[in-house]
């Protein structure tokens, strides 16, 4: 059944979603939790290239990600 209350990838399992897709999703709800925790430096080198390679030449995209989750939490 698909409840609510599962993760996201229990219920992408439970309508037969690609093992790659579920992985991908997986990968990146662990960092948004890193980072929103405060341990974006501990993110896999490979999430860190990802998030640098769409951020400013200016900031890496781990910082940016970092910022975004702050201001949030003050609003």
């Amino acid at each position: 059944m698909f409840y609510r209350s599962k993760p996201i990838p229990e219920r992408m399992a439970a309508v037969g979603m690609s093992q790659g897709a579920i992985d991908h999703v997986q990968k990146w709800l662990d960092a948004i939790s890193k980072v929103g925790s405060g341990r974006g430096d501990e993110l896999p080198d490979d999430v860190k290239r990802e998030l640098a390679e769409e951020a400013d030449a200016e900031l890496s995209g781990a910082e940016l990600l970092a910022d975004i989750v702050q201001s949030h939490r003050k609003a």
